[in-house]
């Protein structure tokens, strides 16, 4: 009859009384003030795992078990060591108080609830007194000076939050309700639904962009001071504006969407981010989504083994068109008055003439090696466009607005023709040479060369030495052929933008110490039906560099 009483050790289970006909049942859990998230981590000895196998070299002396960092962070009893069950899945809400803080609270599993609060509140010198509620929380009162932190029970949690109000008030919707949700598969998951997503996260989100504008009005305040003159392109109120347009745009999103969901996972040595947002049946986050042109990643094959940086871009021709139309506005924002009538339509048709030349697909590379360049291919839209478009653009230096502010970052720029002319008759392209007082000179004093072609449907343009003009030719070894990156090519598989870096190549990290993978850090976006995403992949060995005492 011992399985059938109020708890059982062996059983551990915890069997909650009948309620008498007089017993008033308590209302249904409502969500957290404020509630501006929830995550689970569907096994944290898991995640726990994972996290001090890549954080060992900053901290090493991390315990290998997390129910012992738990009990040492929370300052319990090391016999409480024992009563957490890190295999079954820790419930956690993010919630913004009255002072915009954002706190988080957390139900920890345990085998017995009613154990450990035994255990924490009986004894000798118990540490924490109970406090009863008709709710069934029992929220646990430290009996010397207060801890950072607020501990309660209800059920087999321990839940945690910053203060015990704040526990006992989360407790019942922890348990109630967000353990009640289905599992996902990823080893985290942080999750904002409606209309949390239109309420206490986009006032969050806002007052944030709001602080990080004052921050930034008042950087530009400072460095006009010091330079004793304007800036040389755009106005910082108009920059601001435009910057503000842009993070409005991103706050509708978040407003129209039903749910946007971070998980992490960890893949064959790699951190997997992953950003999903389900949009509302109407409204700018399914603008977005459904506007995304997902392709293949397969241009980023092609790219030669010399590549260290690498973004790729796809748009449709509504976008492409809405460039071209847009181009006019942005030369205002940046150029203001400094452009007379004539030069402004130059140069915005010029611009547009580029945005109509490219087409679906776009690939800018940073090559380095023994030739270095940067690299631009790509589909293209109208060829005789973008012909002229790369033909005009050297007459920009000769428009003052255009010139002078580059020569106070490059020296001055002249053009010239392509030195030696290269043999294929069907590349074009021209010099740019740096006068001897700007920063590019010592660089690079033989100048740069820009090189183009266009062949069928395609484009390809190479700016770097005159070896550069190579780069227009498919390269001898390809980006696909390195150790480990068709594997995590084919990760990303479709997207309509990625942007991919080698850390060792860009000396932000020293050679790999997996000779049969290459370290690929990716970014990837697009859509999948109804759902948008953002991906982003870390290898593990940046993660234990950058979380090394001594890295950079």
């Amino acid at each position: 009859m011992a399985c059938f009483s109020v708890h059982c050790s062996r059983c551990d289970t915890t069997t909650e009384p009948a309620p008498s006909a007089s017993a008033v049942a308590p209302s249904p859990p409502t969500a957290p003030r404020g509630l501006v998230a929830e995550f689970v981590v569907p096994r944290p000895a898991t995640l726990w795992g994972a996290l001090r196998e890549s954080l060992s070299a900053r901290v090493p002396l991390l315990p290998r078990e997390g129910a012992v960092a738990v009990v040492q962070s929370l300052g319990l009893p090391l016999s409480a060591v024992g009563l957490l069950e890190l295999e079954s899945p820790l419930q956690g809400v993010l919630a913004r108080d009255s002072g915009g803080q954002v706190i988080p609270t957390v139900a920890i599993p345990v085998k017995s609830g009613r154990e450990l609060v035994a255990l924490l509140t009986t004894g000798g010198a118990p540490p924490f007194v109970p406090e009863s509620a008709a709710s069934g929380v029992i929220a646990l009162a430290p009996k010397a000076a207060p801890a950072g932190y607020g501990l309660a029970v209800f059920r087999n949690h321990l839940v945690v939050s910053n203060t015990r109000d704040r526990a006992r008030e989360s407790a019942r919707f922890l348990v109630e309700v967000a353990a009640k949700r289905p599992l996902p598969e990823a080893a985290c998951v942080l999750s904002a639904r409606q209309p949390q997503l239109r309420g206490p996260l986009l006032e969050l989100l806002r007052a944030r962009w709001r602080a990080y504008e004052a921050e930034l009005r008042e950087s530009e305040a400072a460095a006009r001071r010091e330079l004793g003159r304007p800036p040389d392109f755009a106005d910082p109120e108009a920059v601001l504006a435009l910057m503000n347009a842009g993070v409005e745009a991103l706050l509708a999103v978040v407003a129209t969407s039903q749910q946007l969901t971070l998980s992490v996972r960890f893949s064959d040595g790699d951190l997997l981010l992953a950003l999903e947002t389900l949009p509302e049946a109407t409204g700018a986050a399914r603008e977005l989504v459904q506007g995304q042109v997902s392709g293949s990643v397969q241009p980023l094959r092609a790219l030669t083994a010399d590549t260290a940086l690498a973004v790729l871009s796809r748009s449709t021709p509504a976008a492409r068109t809405r460039a071209a139309s847009d181009v006019e506005v942005w030369i205002e924002r940046v150029f203001g008055a400094r452009l007379d009538p004539q030069a402004q339509a130059r140069v915005a048709e010029l611009f547009g003439q580029l945005a109509r030349g490219r087409g679906e697909h776009n690939l800018l590379a940073l090559v380095l090696g023994n030739s270095p360049a940067l690299l631009a291919q790509g589909a293209l839209g109208d060829p005789a466009e973008f012909d002229a478009a790369l033909t005009a653009l050297p007459g920009l230096l000769k428009i003052e607005a255009v010139a002078k502010p580059l020569t106070h970052f490059l020296g001055p720029v002249q053009s010239g023709p392509m030195l030696p002319a290269p043999a294929a008759q069907a590349v074009r392209g021209y010099t740019l040479s740096f006068g001897p007082r700007g920063p590019l000179h010592q660089l690079v004093p033989a100048g740069l060369s820009v090189f183009w072609s266009t062949k069928g449907n395609a484009y390809r343009v190479a700016v770097g030495g005159a070896a550069a003009v190579r780069h227009l030719q498919p390269p001898a070894k390809s980006l696909a052929e390195l150790p480990g990156a068709p594997a995590h090519l084919d990760r990303i598989d479709q997207a309509s933008f990625v942007l991919l870096a080698r850390p060792v190549l860009l000396e932000l990290l020293p050679e790999a110490p997996r000779p049969n993978q290459e370290p690929l850090i990716s970014i990837s976006a697009g859509s999948r039906g109804a759902t948008g995403f953002v991906n982003a992949a870390i290898p593990n060995e940046v993660i234990q560099y950058y979380a090394r005492p001594d890295s950079p």
